[in-house]
């Protein structure tokens, strides 16, 4: 490595001997200079980690009634999944842009799909700002019968303040190598080995910076994933049902499928009509070139003999 890549990375050594201490030349004054810099940057981030200065760039989510309140230096990634049965996809598609509206959530994905003339199925993914998240699954929850709900909350927060460390740091050595850059009258090649040290060095700034960005956007905007299953004359079970109830709602679920299976058979009956004549000519077709080949062998034994 030559000298002067071997002066940007000083930034990470102990200070100059007593002697340089003694009478200091211009590039030992730059390197504890770069040095003091660094230490700042650094110092500013540890206070932030013990502060929350830089974690509490992203809002947290108000707790729910009796828990306690979170810190404001906290990085959270919320997530949850809600899975309803309800009478018509229509109708959640049309109630669902209002509801967006209300709390300031978008559609980040929608599909509705069926299967063989069978009940549709919607799926949409919502990103929703992340004090309003609660708020937003509680009023999708209103849309139907609830199946399953599940929510995650994921704390990256010590990933968070990492990442900002190690920007600081990057950022500090940045300049420090377009400093020396600046002043680089050697050879050619050293002063393209410092530029290919920078390029390094700014390429790993940009990937930090793409991840705390990820993080910040991730924090800032909870995502709820809905899952809608169209089915007409659905019953759930009461919160706490009886032996009555549950015999009840049993007899409806297997009388459910019932019809559903008889209904599929009559549909799969339907789709094969068609094709009878067509596989009844094939069979025949098939049966006479048999007997062709047959009649052929028989000729040539008797040839012969």
């Amino acid at each position: 490595m030559t000298v002067r890549v071997a002066l940007a990375l000083a930034l990470l050594l102990p200070a100059c001997s007593a002697k340089d201490a003694g009478a200091p030349s211009k590039l030992n004054r730059e390197q504890r200079t770069a040095a003091d810099a660094l230490g700042e940057a650094q110092n500013g981030v540890d206070a932030k980690a013990a502060g929350g200065g830089a974690a509490a760039d992203a809002p947290a989510v108000p707790p729910k009634a009796g828990e306690a309140k979170p810190e404001a230096s906290r990085v959270v990634i919320y997530t949850a999944t809600l899975a309803l049965y309800v009478d018509s996809i229509p109708a959640v598609e049309t109630a669902l842009p209002a509801l967006l509206d209300r709390f300031g959530a978008y559609l980040g994905e929608s599909s509705v799909s069926r299967y063989g003339g069978s009940a549709r199925l919607g799926h949409w993914v919502i990103r929703v700002p992340a004090e309003r998240y609660r708020e937003l699954l509680t009023g999708l929850s209103g849309l139907g019968t609830v199946q399953s709900t599940q929510s995650k909350a994921e704390d990256v927060t010590a990933a968070f303040v990492d990442l900002s460390g190690r920007l600081a740091t990057q950022q500090a050595l940045a300049s420090r190598l377009t400093a020396i850059l600046a002043q680089q009258t050697g050879k050619l090649a050293e002063v393209l080995e410092v530029e290919r040290e920078l390029a390094r060095v700014r390429g790993g700034i940009e990937q930090i910076e793409g991840q705390l960005r990820l993080m910040k956007n991730q924090a800032a905007l909870s995502t709820i994933t809905l899952d809608t299953y169209e089915r007409h004359d659905f019953e759930a079970l009461p919160d706490e049902p009886t032996l009555v109830d549950r015999v009840q709602w049993a007899w409806r679920e297997s009388l459910h499928a019932a019809v559903s299976f008889v209904k599929g058979a009559l549909v799969l009956g339907v789709r094969v009509v068609p094709w009878v004549p067509i596989l009844a000519a094939i069979g025949f077709a098939l049966r006479a070139l048999k007997r062709f080949w047959s009649r052929r062998r028989a000729r040539a034994r008797a040839t012969k003999s």
